[in-house]
């Protein structure tokens, strides 16, 4: 059983990244960024924690008993749960992929250029191609991150910024009144992960994934970075410079259409579906209920006894069990099914892919991403569902012009 603080969650990790213990790269370049996606939205994603911890637990245990990582089966095991995207996969074997004939881009003694894309309103994936300074020895790099990288598009729409100065340098010499953080339908709402897909010690693939609301669609996406930042053996090395890449959208991207779904028939009055969009790679659904949260107080408690109990349920929370978790989750066991009889399960690709919150104390909203994509969608589908132990189908009809 998991139960176990977070001190001792990282010091289970800390084992895998130290010289003793042979746990191949491609493994802790994975853990590596599905940590960094943790630290950065913590409070998103319980599902990803918990998950991140059993991995630990069970990478230990490995250890512990074996004295062998089995790197096959953890890289498996890691790469099918954080990476599951099989709806992006099935895109890419029905061709929906560029591989653009596309010039290095170089600035001291660094060349980068895009290698492989893919873009819908939800997904835009980059595989890069990087030929390092010769005077670092690329085969030691074990992590490679653009802090200060800019994606805009031929409109100025801003599709991906992490640095503040970068964002706001762009915005004051294109004459945007935008504000940091604050994000509009120009100024798009959107996060990363990346990995690196492989090294041979002269040229290094580096896939980001980036995810938003919705993308615009872009004909011409500009990529501006000045800082390129190298680790290996617990140091940080940063390359300076300027990289600017072009990449012209294919029309296969731009001109995409999203499958829209309205309800036929839901078995449930507790449901109201607001949104089942599929695209080329995915399926997004949003739906809401009356339910309220519940306080962990009353509301005649004092306010001594309501911090006394706000603190009790913080800590029962932190110390959570996974069997706790499952129990605790409000909508389990998830599906889609299309007329053949095909079954699509919810991806955890991105920390923002599933989750929950409830809005203004007043309702609560849910999200949840499928495998399902335009490519296995039929007229018509069903969702499954279970809501607080509820079984639950959803029938859903394509709308009439997107037949």
């Amino acid at each position: 059983m998991v139960n176990k603080d977070n001190e001792s969650f990282e010091n289970n990790l800390k084992r895998i990244f130290t010289e003793e213990i042979e746990v191949p790269y491609c493994v802790k370049n994975k853990i590596r960024t599905v940590l960094n996606d943790k630290k950065e939205r913590k409070n998103r994603n319980r599902l990803l924690f918990n998950t991140i911890k059993i991995l630990a637990t069970v990478t230990a245990c490995f250890i512990i008993t074996t004295g062998v990582v089995f790197a096959k089966d953890i890289y498996n095991f890691i790469n099918n749960f954080f990476i599951n995207n099989e709806g992006m996969d099935n895109a890419i074997e029905q061709g929906y992929i560029d591989k653009p004939n596309m010039e290095y881009v170089e600035s001291n003694g660094t060349e980068i250029k895009i290698n492989k894309a893919l873009m819908d309103d939800y997904n835009l994936s980059l595989e890069f191609n990087m030929d390092l300074n010769k005077k670092i020895k690329a085969e030691n790099i074990e992590d490679v991150y653009f802090p200060d990288m800019i994606i805009t598009d031929e409109n100025n729409n801003i599709l991906y910024c992490e640095d503040q100065t970068t964002f706001e340098s762009y915005c004051k010499n294109n004459n945007l009144k935008y504000t940091w953080k604050e994000t509009n339908e120009n100024y798009i709402n959107s996060g990363s992960n990346k990995f690196i897909k492989a090294n041979n010690g002269d040229t290094i693939k580096l896939v980001y994934n980036f995810y938003a609301s919705k993308y615009p669609k872009s004909k011409k996406i500009l990529i501006n970075l000045n800082k390129i930042l190298c680790s290996y053996e617990e140091k940080d090395i940063i390359i300076n410079g300027n990289w600017q890449i072009e990449y012209k959208v294919p029309e296969k991207f731009y001109n995409r259409e999203a499958y829209i779904y309205t309800v036929k028939n839901c078995t449930s009055d507790k449901i109201r579906v607001e949104e089942v969009t599929v695209t080329e790679t995915t399926t997004k659904m949003i739906i809401q209920t009356d339910e309220k949260p519940s306080l962990p107080y009353e509301l005649t408690d004092d306010e001594e006894t309501k911090n006394r109990k706000i603190q009790e349920e913080l800590e029962r929370e932190k110390n959570m069990t996974i069997e706790d978790f499952e129990k605790s989750k409000k909508f389990k066991n998830e599906y889609i099914e299309n007329e053949k009889g095909e079954k699509f399960y919810p991806t955890i690709s991105t920390s923002d892919d599933t989750g929950y919150s409830f809005i203004d104390t007043s309702y609560l909203l849910h999200w949840q991403t499928f495998n399902l994509n335009k490519y296995n969608a039929t007229t018509t589908l069903k969702i499954y569902m279970n809501y607080n132990r509820e079984d639950i189908v959803i029938e859903l009809e394509r709308k009439d012009n997107e037949k």
